[in-house]
């Protein structure tokens, strides 16, 4: 789960960046977030990575060593059980007969064709499938194409943590992510079509600008090229995909806070970046947020 609407669904299927309250370059996507004696971190993530993307930038890797718990937007070995295909199933899927075509124009239908076509992609395999999910579904196979299907950070650390026998939990469960993404583009589904086959010809350019910016913690690149087109193009995506979400987040976040254990929060980048991220949030409500 995207610059327009190819670059909305990078976002939304890797949800990547970061800000500062003064959009300075810094080292790395990490935080600490304290007030007193209490403190957490909170890091930026990328869902998916190549393996030259590892080793992690290695403030992530301190954070990790000085918090006692992990916890991650949802839980991530449901998402890899066998179980989750049903819910996704669920979900994307039409019933009843219907299919991918009534739901986009026939000018639409055509580009995808031509597009999968030259892609090596079977469009039968998509027909039963909700616009949303043929437009993630299209973007992650670009970037398996690209070298890009490694894991990410936030199971690069689940897995860690199972390892080193650390707790792990999550913000919102799986049924609400999926929920989000199912009303992702609700009424603009020609456009999230059309526009992830124009874009996903850049993706490779893109992509490596995202790394760069990511691992840099370039914070206002991150703004300036990815949140604010979605911010202004995508308003009602943006609003239900990051502000509703990182609303319902923080209570949780603030609750981690009141732990006795050091938590690290691995989100989305994307979700901590801008005026309504939860950087300046936390912020705004008084902790002291130092990004490393």
């Amino acid at each position: 789960m995207i610059i327009h609407k190819q670059k909305l669904t990078v976002s939304l299927l890797l949800v990547i960046f970061i800000t500062s309250a003064n959009n300075a370059v810094a080292d790395s996507s990490v935080w600490k977030i304290s007030k007193g004696d209490q403190q957490v971190f909170i890091g930026g993530t990328i869902h998916v990575l190549s393996m030259k993307d590892y080793p992690l930038p290695e403030t992530y890797d301190r954070a990790y060593r000085q918090s006692e718990r992990l916890v991650f937007e949802t839980n991530i070995d449901q998402s890899m059980g066998p179980a989750f295909q049903q819910t996704l199933f669920n979900h994307f899927a039409y019933k009843q007969g219907k299919t991918l075509e009534s739901a986009i124009s026939n000018a639409t239908l055509k580009t995808l064709e031509q597009y999968c076509a030259s892609a090596g992609i079977p469009l039968s395999t998509l027909l039963p499938f909700k616009p949303q999910f043929v437009a993630l579904m299209l973007t992650s196979l670009q970037l398996q194409k690209l070298g890009i299907d490694a894991a990410g950070v936030d199971q690069h650390f689940n897995e860690r943590a199972h390892k080193d026998n650390k707790p792990v939990a999550e913000l919102e469960t799986l049924e609400t992510q999926l929920q989000f993404l199912a009303n992702m583009g609700l009424g603009r589904e020609d456009e999230l079509i059309m526009s992830t086959i124009k874009e996903n010809q850049q993706l490779a350019t893109l992509m490596l600008a995202m790394l760069s910016a990511w691992r840099n913690g370039d914070n206002a690149r991150l703004d300036r090229d990815l949140l604010a087109p979605m911010r202004n193009e995508f308003p009602s995506i943006y609003r239900d995909i990051l502000v509703t979400r990182n609303n319902n987040w923080l209570p949780h976040i603030k609750a981690y806070m009141d732990t006795p254990e050091v938590e690290l929060i691995l989100v989305g980048t994307l979700h901590l970046v801008g005026r309504d991220g939860l950087i300046q949030l936390l912020e705004r409500d008084g902790y002291t947020v130092m990004q490393w």
